[in-house]
């Protein structure tokens, strides 16, 4: 078996270790989607890890199990309060991540995207803010 899963449990670990709320490997929220607790909003973490993306630079003659891949992972910050969601995901999240690495994996880095973005529910009305923002980390698979 190859060592992916073991580096996204690593990654999933540390947020969850650093994090002050909650965080949960869904889909991106939406009103449907968003974690309630009594019918409440309380700020959480989303996490997606994306397909890994073949990195050109870094293929090597050895075929391709031992080229490097990047590893998308995205990250969406939920709060019913837009300051509290950039303050974590601009100051807590980021710290949590930035140059994290573990065996067979680079430095996470950070990429480019993220703004605030409302979440409404069916009658148009915003339930939360989500902040997201977007990472990678190159991988030489393993197999363990």
């Amino acid at each position: 078996m190859l060592n992916l899963v073991e580096v996204q449990d690593e990654i999933l670990a540390r947020l969850d270790a650093l994090l002050p709320i909650p965080l949960h490997e869904q889909a991106i929220p939406d009103s449907q989607t968003v974690v309630k607790s009594k019918g409440k909003i309380e700020p959480y973490a989303a996490l997606q890890f994306g397909d890994l993306q073949d990195r050109v630079e870094g293929r090597g003659f050895g075929g391709v199990r031992s080229n490097d891949y990047e590893l998308p992972i995205y990250i969406q910050v939920v709060s019913a309060d837009t300051t509290k969601a950039r303050k974590l995901a601009s100051g807590v999240v980021l710290d949590a991540l930035l140059g994290f690495s573990q065996s067979w994996t680079g430095e996470v880095r950070k990429k480019a995207g993220g703004s605030m973005w409302p979440i409404v529910n069916s009658n148009g009305a915003t339930e939360a803010y989500l902040f997201p923002s977007s990472w990678a980390v190159t991988v030489q698979l393993h197999e363990t």
